[in-house]
């Protein structure tokens, strides 16, 4: 997907936020043949050798001032049971399958 075209899909709200920084937020994103929603989970893959993560998608929006810049997609991580650490550096979650998110 990383040469997908990406385009913004239904425009929702146009905002300025307290850095006057202009934002045109959009309830979807289409990359390639796939549309993606706010509210949706989606596997994110990075150039580097990590693992992917599951990320929810929080908002859709794209820079207003800069019509050259792509749409961003903000999301929350959920990470992984291994990847969660107690005060010691310890798994908190040692009974985890591999396959448990």
């Amino acid at each position: 997907m990383k040469n997908d075209i990406v385009r913004a899909g239904e425009l929702k709200s146009r905002e300025t936020d307290q850095h006057s920084t202009k934002r045109e937020t959009y309830n979807s994103v289409h990359v390639g043949n796939r549309e993606v929603k706010e509210g949706d989970c989606v596997l994110v893959r990075s150039e580097a050798p990590d693992p992917p993560f599951v990320g929810w998608v929080l908002r859709i929006f794209k820079d207003a001032a800069c019509p050259q810049h792509e749409v961003q997609v903000a999301v929350n991580r959920l990470y992984r049971p291994s990847e969660v650490l107690d005060k010691n550096n310890l798994p908190l979650a040692t009974d985890a399958l591999e396959n448990e998110v």
